[in-house]
């Protein structure tokens, strides 16, 4: 003869079974793009700032689980030269960056050398109106050099004007 226990255990067995799946289905959902489960696909797309410039949303669900997956995954390391040709290369195009006629150096706080006026730090009690934060004289420019036979170059160009340094001007070089 089965206990109460028993009996009151087998009243919540489905339900408690059908929550336990939902609860592995939700883990598997954790990473967008990992599973064709998209319950969380709209609170993943609002995580993630999506649809966004480069990233319109695709029309099918799949479409929009890789967008997510991609966004998701994409390793952001530094905004160094190296970084963007990594990029490139996750979307399947070869480039080159070379360094163009820009000026010289990079913004930085609290350096005790003022001579070029692109430094803050400790200044003399004179002040001069010559003297601002930034100039358009400390502007570095990339030159990237990408055949325009590649598939996503609409995608690639719209990636890297949105990431750019902010003290980078980036020129394309379309061969």
């Amino acid at each position: 003869m089965a206990s109460t226990l028993d009996i009151l255990l087998s009243c919540f067995a489905a339900e408690l079974n059908r929550l336990d799946n939902h609860l592995l289905t939700l883990i598997r959902n954790g990473i967008p793009g990992l599973s064709d489960e998209t319950e969380l696909l709209p609170d993943w797309e609002t995580d993630l700032g999506l649809p966004e410039e480069c990233f319109p949303l695709g029309t099918t669900q799949a479409q929009r689980r890789l967008a997510a997956h991609s966004k998701y995954t994409t390793k952001y390391t530094g905004l160094s030269e190296q970084f963007f040709i990594d990029l490139a290369q996750s979307y399947g195009a070869t480039i080159t960056i070379t360094q163009g006629g820009g000026a010289g150096t990079p913004f930085r706080a609290g350096s005790a050398i003022d001579t070029d006026k692109t430094r803050v730090g400790p200044t003399s009690p004179v002040s001069s109106p010559d003297r601002r934060v930034w100039s358009a004289a400390q502007l570095h420019v990339w030159i990237v050099n990408i055949a325009g036979s590649e598939p996503n170059l609409d995608l690639i160009i719209c990636v890297f004007n949105k990431m750019k340094p902010a003290h980078t001007l980036v020129q394309f070089n379309i061969s």
